[in-house]
């Protein structure tokens, strides 16, 4: 099932950083589904570098590491979309 769904999460994360940018919140969904269905297929090496750019996309903070057993994608993916979604957060980030 996530694999059928893995070209979907692709093609969508391609066209919203094209019409929206890569820090839109859409975007950041979108990155945040395709590297859980990543990791549901067992493909970390392909997560990982999602997970990270959305770290970096919405705190402009550069992720050293990031733990290989991501078992908590969803929990991360609520904390990230809570600060993303802050007004004072935003207001830093554009500093």
């Amino acid at each position: 099932m996530f694999d059928r769904a893995i070209p979907l999460f692709q093609d969508t994360l391609k066209l919203r950083i094209a019409k929206l940018g890569p820090d839109h919140p859409d975007t950041l969904k979108s990155m945040a589904h395709l590297a859980a269905d990543y990791q549901a297929v067992g493909k970390m090496d392909l997560a990982l570098p999602l997970l990270e750019a959305m770290v970096q996309e919405t705190t402009g903070v550069k992720v050293l590491a990031l733990h290989h057993d991501i078992s908590t994608v969803t929990g991360e993916e609520v904390v990230l979309f809570t600060l993303s979604e802050s007004p004072l957060f935003r207001q830093a980030k554009k500093k």
